[in-house]
């Protein structure tokens, strides 16, 4: 996790960012520049970046976050009945303006969360989601 601290620090002074909100989850890191609309993305496996996006918020369609169910039958017997299905994962889903592809931040995962995480960590994806919304209604409306 330092690996990643540092490198997030790194980049800020990289891009003159100044980092007004941060996220630290098991595997992504969010970094938000508020004055300059820029929202840092990292996502590290065991000490390891693999992912890091630098994103201007006017770049983004739609931020929202999003839950996957899993059913208690396994992938033979889809259930379609809500009491037998759980849920397996909460993330924030990134569309963009342009053809690039979406980004998706993990805040739960049934596997490495423990199940009594689940409502603070989908208050958290809640409050990003409406903070960056907010944000990009802004740039939107300064740019009309």
């Amino acid at each position: 996790m330092n690996k990643c601290l540092s490198w997030v620090s790194e980049m800020g002074t990289k891009h003159n960012l100044t980092f007004s909100s941060q996220e630290i989850l098991k595997d992504s890191i969010l970094c938000l520049d508020g004055i300059r609309r820029q929202l840092l993305i990292l996502k590290n496996f065991e000490e390891v970046i693999y992912f890091s996006e630098l994103i201007d918020l006017r770049e983004i369609k739609s931020c929202s976050l999003k839950k996957q169910y899993g059913s208690t039958y396994g992938a033979a017997f889809q259930s379609r009945k809500p009491e037998d299905s759980y849920l397996e994962t909460i993330y924030l889903n990134f569309e963009f303006a342009s053809n690039r592809e979406p980004i998706d931040v993990k805040f739960f995962n049934h596997i490495e969360n423990h199940p009594g995480e689940m409502a603070a960590l989908e208050q958290r994806a809640r409050d990003w989601e409406i903070l960056l919304s907010k944000m990009m209604q802004t740039s939107l409306e300064k740019t009309a």
